[in-house]
């Protein structure tokens, strides 16, 4: 996740006045290490605010690790069992999810049937990056019309927006260990580094989809 993809989240969660009776599900949440010291600032933006507010939040992944509260994988159709236990929320996060799994239909379906009618989807997926595997990339880079487009009433869009990420510096090439220590040598000689860093210019398509009061599912 990137530091302005979870400033947008925190904005429009904490317009949704959720408080000690409301419950976030968050899929895919990795552990409270990677969320508290790797990338600080997805605890800090999001789930601090949930947590002050008094919001019961569940953290789901397909790996049991520190602050997994729950293991379960919406990619695998065979734990249909599990995803039915997991009792649906207020709102449901799914975050850089469906660019790292074969069967984005079947995740989808899952994460809205975990909506509380008159909750909400937050839905998040690169735009603009490049390939990584998280164990597989499918290169799946939808635009935020497309990601709204594969809802159905009674679902409709509360935000769509294509999140520019300005912290390049962060997520740039890092350079080799030969590269560096040519820069060393040419800085000790008085002249100018020879290589730097490549800035890359990301983009994330970051949608908020409320699941109607009454009425079916809705998928697409």
């Amino acid at each position: 996740m990137f530091l302005e993809e979870a400033e947008w989240i925190r904005r429009h969660l904490g317009g949704l006045a959720l408080g000690p009776d409301h419950r976030v599900l968050d899929i895919g949440s990795s552990t409270e290490t990677f969320r508290r010291l790797h990338q600080p600032f997805i605890d800090f933006h999001i789930f601090l605010p949930l947590r002050r507010a008094g919001v019961r939040v569940v953290h789901v992944d397909q790996r049991l690790g520190d602050g997994v509260d729950v293991r379960c994988d919406l990619a695998d159709p065979a734990q249909e069992r599990e995803v039915a236990q997991l009792e649906p929320a207020d709102a449901v996060l799914c975050c850089n999810l469906l660019e790292h799994v074969l069967d984005r239909e079947l995740v989808l379906r899952r994460a809205r049937s975990l909506v509380r009618p008159g909750g909400v989807l937050v839905l998040t997926v690169p735009f603009r990056y490049r390939y990584h595997e998280d164990p597989i990339d499918t290169m799946y880079r939808p635009s935020p019309d497309e990601l709204v487009g594969l809802f159905q009433p009674p679902w409709r869009p509360q935000a769509a927006d294509v999140v520019e990420v300005e912290a390049e510096a962060v997520y740039g090439r890092r350079l080799t260990v030969p590269e560096r220590a040519v820069n060393k040598l040419l800085r000790s000689a008085g002249r100018s580094p020879r290589f730097r860093r490549r800035k890359t210019r990301n983009q994330v398509s970051c949608v908020v989809m409320v699941r109607g009061e009454t009425g079916a599912e809705g998928g697409a």
